[in-house]
């Protein structure tokens, strides 16, 4: 058992380097959308260089903060066939009860066997295109005036009469147009363990390893009132506009790069009733905050998750057909935390020709806001798609695309998951 934990604490070292980026950062991930403009907010020229300054500093801010709301695609902790011991052959062998593989996103009652030790390790890659609903490539921030102060001019017209006539430049009306493309990429290694303390009982941990990518660049333009017809000035009439000499560049960008461990989870799994058909058992998970929250890889404080696992297994032609249940609670503990349900269901086929073991799955994911819900991303839906494959009866390799269901949140078009797994 020692030796195995050394091998796994080579491939986490040799994981965590092979993902590392190639620049330093200069700046937290989630200060690159409000750097933008110098990070002091929108800078126009002449008296109203600050008229947008408050709205863009806020706003900004507010969409990094909706961008930063997350997190990482949920593996199983067990991805390959259980096992039991046979005191005849003096070793552990496949157990006879069942014949699944199992999904890699959701979690079947099954443990792997008392004494039996899994280690699975998996790469996945997101890039993040549309925020509920609208494409990352042209988002718009539409910048409200700021307000004058008491007793200043609040509508132009010729001769700048105070108070003035119904017929004049409604200059508070005119909005700040920031376009942005932002660019927001993912990648991760998710390391992972579990170990039988008993024949229905087992424990482990996964530490995912995680480099995140942001860019952010906007186009800032001035969109007039159209009252501005009866503007007193000169040039196009507006009391708005950019000087790059005195003020902003009405273009602006960022970017940022960040590798590290992200929160760690440890498991506990209990098999607490076992058929032929029918499978229930239990899983309890603490999240602990080990990632960098400021740079998207991690969530305040600690967070927890209990579920309820279900599945019964059919014949079928050459084959076995599976269907499977999660469902749960996930909290977190810190004031702002949201506490969220959490629900699979799915449905595993397996076919074995001789000593070849594949298996086709898909799953419905869920998860549903439900306290301190927010505006952006309180219900999530996505649908995997999977394949897996057993080398031996000991190790199998798997693939996953997640597609999203709904728009909700920050959404990726698909999410790709490749992974292996090796019992011992």
């Amino acid at each position: 058992m020692e030796n195995l934990y050394r091998s796994f604490a080579k491939i986490a070292v040799l994981a965590y380097l092979s993902i590392l980026p190639m620049q330093a950062m200069t700046m937290d991930l989630n200060e690159i959308i409000p750097s933008l403009y110098g990070g002091d907010g929108v800078t126009l020229w002449d008296t109203h260089s600050t008229a947008f300054t408050q709205a863009s500093l806020e706003d900004l801010q507010g969409l990094s903060e909706t961008l930063s709301d997350f997190s990482q695609p949920s593996l199983s902790s067990i991805v390959g066939l259980t096992f039991e011991f046979d005191p005849i052959l003096d070793e552990f062998v496949p157990t006879t009860t069942t014949q699944s593989l199992g999904s890699s996103l959701t979690e079947r009652p099954q443990t792997v066997g008392k004494g039996v030790f899994t280690f699975s390790i998996a790469y996945g890659h997101t890039k993040f295109s549309e925020l509920d609903g609208h494409s990352l490539d042209s988002l718009t921030l539409d910048l409200g005036h700021s307000d004058p102060p008491p007793g200043a001019l609040t509508c132009l017209a010729p001769g700048f009469p105070n108070p003035p006539p119904d017929n004049c430049y409604s200059f508070l009306d005119d909005v700040a147009r920031l376009t942005l493309k932002l660019d927001i990429t993912q990648q991760f290694i998710n390391l992972s363990t579990s170990y039988g303390l008993t024949e229905n009982v087992d424990i482990g941990f996964h530490i995912p390893i995680i480099h995140t990518k942001v860019s952010a660049s906007s186009v800032a333009s001035i969109v007039n009132d159209p009252s501005i017809i009866y503007s007193p000035l000169g040039g196009n009439g507006s009391l708005h506009g950019f000087d790059p000499i005195n003020g902003d560049d009405p273009v602006s960008s960022a970017s940022g790069s960040h590798t590290g461990m992200g929160d760690f989870f440890i498991h506990a799994k209990h098999h607490f009733y076992d058929s032929d058909k029918l499978n229930l058992g239990s899983l309890f998970q603490v999240r602990l905050p080990t990632g960098d929250e400021d740079n998207l890889q991690g969530i305040e404080d600690v967070g927890g998750k209990a579920m309820l696992l279900a599945d019964a297994t059919f014949p079928l032609n050459n084959g076995s057909l599976t269907p499977y249940l999660n469902a749960g609670i996930a909290v977190n503990t810190s004031n702002s935390g949201q506490d969220k349900l959490m629900y699979n269901v799915g449905l595993e086929y397996d076919v074995i020709f001789g000593e070849h073991h594949t298996s086709a799955s898909i799953d419905f994911m869920g998860r549903n806001t439900i306290t301190n819900k927010s505006d952006s991303g309180e219900d999530i839906y996505d649908l995997g798609l999977g394949i897996k494959y057993a080398l031996t009866k000991r190790g199998s390799v798997y693939a996953n695309i997640i597609l999203p269901i709904n728009d909700s949140g920050l959404r990726p078009d698909v999410t790709y998951i490749f992974g292996f797994t090796w019992t011992k």
